[in-house]
Parts: structure tokens; sequence; C-alpha cells
């Protein structure tokens, strides 16, 4: 009897082993698909912050400007970092943007009349082309920036 619960066990165990060994597979299968995804994410969301930049430049005519440089936040130094400066109206404003494909992060600061504020991320499956219209728009919102009600920027104390 002994004998016959331990064949049964051994089996039993074996059967794990399968499963698991299977079930590996499939999470690597599931991650190398989610590492793609997010690869491919940060490259789009790059090329629209470049082409969006491009577009406000050339549509706001004297009044606002685009710049790219390298940069970026504390430890990720070496950043395409795309900067809109608006000095089409008082207060004078900029908005950099730049994409870290190696994290996965999305960052951007706000200054106002030279005043920067910390730097903000999120994580690229977090970030829409939208929420990036939405921080270029937001630029150009007088009432905000007159009235010092800026999200992100005047609500930091």
């Amino acid at each position: 009897m002994a004998e016959r619960e331990q064949a049964g066990f051994d089996e039993e165990f074996r059967q794990l082993v399968e499963k698991a060994a299977q079930r590996y597979q499939e999470q690597r299968e599931e991650r190398d698909l989610d590492t793609s995804e997010r690869v491919r994410r940060s490259e789009a969301l790059q090329q629209h912050i470049i082409a969006r930049c491009a577009d406000v430049e050339a549509s706001a005519g004297e009044g606002v400007t685009y710049e790219q440089r390298r940069g970026g936040p504390e430890g990720s130094r070496d950043l395409d970092v795309h900067q809109l400066a608006w000095t089409a109206t008082e207060p004078h404003r900029t908005l950099q943007l730049a994409v870290d494909g190696k994290v996965e992060k999305v960052y951007w600061t706000w200054t106002e009349e030279g005043l920067e504020t910390k730097n903000y991320e999120a994580d690229v499956a977090d970030v829409s082309t939208d929420k990036v219209d939405e921080l270029i728009r937001l630029l150009a919102d007088q009432d905000a920036w007159w009235g010092k009600r800026v999200p992100g920027y005047h609500d930091e104390g």
C-alpha cells in the first residue's frame, strides 16, 4: 500500500512539475508581449511629442518656440527633452517632456518665469497621446496661468 501511495504521489508531483513548466513558458510569452507593447508605446509617445511640438511651434508663430536637447531628470540625463517655451503673453512658461524607453517612463516639468517644478513621471502605459495633448493645451491656458491654477504647478504649496 505504501508503494502505491508513493507511486501516486510521484505521478502527481511529476504532473505538477510539468504544469509549472508550461505555466512558466506562458508567463514568459506574456511578459515578452507586454515588453514589446511597452517599447512600441514608448516609441509612439516619443513620435507624438515630436510631431505635436513641431506643429505647435509652426502654428503659434513667434509666441511659442520648440527646442529639443539632451537632458532629463536625475538618473536619466541622456534623454531627448522636448521643450515648448511660451512667450506670447505673461507669465512666460515652459513645458518640458521626455520619454525614457529603457525604464518605460514619461517625464514632464513646468516652468513659470524661470521657476521650475519637480519632475513629474508616469508609466508609459498610463500616458496617452490625449494626455500629452492636454499638457500642451495647458501651456496656452492663459486664465489658468494668470490665476495661478495650473494643476501640478500652483498646487504644490
